[in-house]
């Protein structure tokens, strides 16, 4: 695709602020249409594994910049992963039984 042809820092990081917040809806829209198929409760998969497979969304651009090359493009889609993976790890720091 063009897009990933660009190298650019403030195309990193629309795409990686913007991805997670689309594959997030995707994916709660997804879950929630397959709990109603199976007639399952929606609790099954919690919030807090959704929000992770979303920010997990940023691995398919930062691959395709790191093919092309793109380092700028590829730092601005690191640092809205980082930002967000602390901020799960803090918001959800409670519910995590690390031992």
């Amino acid at each position: 695709m063009k897009i990933f042809e660009k190298n650019s820092l403030p195309l990193g990081l629309l795409i990686g602020v913007c991805l997670p917040l689309i594959g997030f809806g995707i994916l709660q829209g997804l879950f929630w249409i397959l709990s109603q198929l199976v007639n399952s409760t929606y609790g099954d998969w919690r919030l807090r594994t959704i929000a992770l497979l979303a920010i997990c969304f940023n691995l398919i651009p930062f691959n395709a910049f790191q093919k092309k090359k793109n380092d700028n493009s590829m730092r601005g889609v690191m640092i809205p992963t980082v930002i967000l993976g602390i901020a799960w790890a803090v918001y959800y720091y409670g519910d995590l039984n690390l031992g």
